[in-house]
């Protein structure tokens, strides 16, 4: 067990079936042995898990079947450049579901959601009050235009 954490890269690994899976506590260990590790036998590795005596609610529970890794067969792959892309397109899933499903990650993306759209609220207030100014001042342009000429036809009219 100790020699798998100088293995940063492994992002999956799978000990389901292995008798290491009758140790107590080896979930546990792993877990918090291999910080870049997102799913262990088949289920994706949840913050509950990595923070001790942290309660997320059900949702985010270690081991339900949010966090289940639906992995297919490889046995019948043809060629290695399809068993790279499959094996890339896993990762991408894996890292979908653990986004999907970490509260930290969720109120990261809540959080950011509420600044950008306080910004882009302070960009379009602005953008409105010079909205308005211009249009005051094609207004004003247009209105002193128009009087302009009625004064003009007024002075054609009386003959002056």
């Amino acid at each position: 067990m100790q020699s798998l954490t100088t293995l940063p890269g492994i992002l999956h690994i799978t000990l389901f079936s292995n008798p290491v899976c009758s140790i107590p506590g080896y979930r546990h260990f792993i877990v918090n042995s291999l910080p870049g590790l997102k799913a262990l036998d088949n289920f994706v590795i949840t913050d509950e898990e990595r923070i001790e005596d942290a309660s997320f609610g059900y949702r985010f529970r270690g081991l339900n079947e949010f966090m289940k890794l639906h992995i297919p067969d490889y046995t019948h792959e043809r060629s290695a450049e399809q068993h790279l892309f499959n094996l890339e397109v896993d990762v991408y899933r894996l890292r979908r579901i653990f986004e999907r499903n970490s509260p930290s990650i969720l109120i990261q993306s809540l959080y950011r959601g509420y600044r950008s759209r306080n910004f882009v609220k302070i960009y379009f207030n602005e953008r409105r009050q010079k909205i308005i100014k211009i249009q005051k001042v094609v207004r004003g342009f247009l209105h002193r235009r128009k009087f302009e000429k009625d004064l003009r036809d007024m002075l054609m009219y009386t003959g002056q």
